[in-house]
């Protein structure tokens, strides 16, 4: 990987948004010169200036991945239409490499959350969303009709409780739990 600054976030959004999570990840971690592995690898804690630790080693000059993690590894970032993060979109990654992710966005409205993790075929997404803000999750298609959602350990009714928008579900503030086959 030698895509200089601003090729490197630029690469890993593009193939998060081409389908190649796997892909994706599978750079973020290999541990050989250059790469980000390599930095941890070779003790890193920070990131460094230069891939080959030569210069500043607390230096955030390839730091795009860490939005890259919170948007397409944990599947958590705000509504292109949103003002103020009164809407955030979880969408949780199609990946094999990892089984499980999540975060946390500090917010004017409070605190956003998103985790998800795979036991087996099950696969589960976990959600905070503050007062005044609300969250969208989208799933693939083939996804529409197998979720189950609950609030506080009680279930949701679709158009009681949240509403559907084709393979999006808009939810408010709360705390919520959903879980869908990985084989639907």
């Amino acid at each position: 990987m030698d895509t200089g600054i601003f090729g490197t976030g630029l690469l890993f959004d593009a193939l998060a948004d081409w389908g190649e999570t796997d892909t994706a990840i599978a750079l973020a971690v290999r541990d050989e010169y250059p790469g980000y592995g390599f930095m941890i690898k070779n003790g890193a804690t920070t990131l460094w200036e230069r891939w080959d630790g030569l210069e500043s080693r607390n230096h955030p000059m390839f730091g795009s991945i860490s939005a890259w993690m919170f948007e397409h590894v944990a599947g958590l970032r705000m509504c292109e239409q949103s003002v103020a993060f009164a809407r955030m979109v979880v969408k949780p990654p199609v990946t094999s490499k990892l089984a499980f992710a999540k975060a946390e966005i500090s917010t004017i409205r409070g605190t956003y959350a998103a985790g998800w993790k795979r036991d087996g075929d099950l696969l589960m997404l976990e959600a905070a969303v503050p007062v005044n803000g609300s969250i969208v999750i989208e799933l693939p298609d083939r996804l529409r009709e197998s979720i189950s959602l609950f609030e506080s350990g009680q279930p949701l009714f679709e158009g009681v409780d949240y509403v559907r928008e084709d393979n999006r579900i808009v939810l408010g503030s709360g705390k919520y739990r959903a879980s869908w086959s990985a084989r639907s």
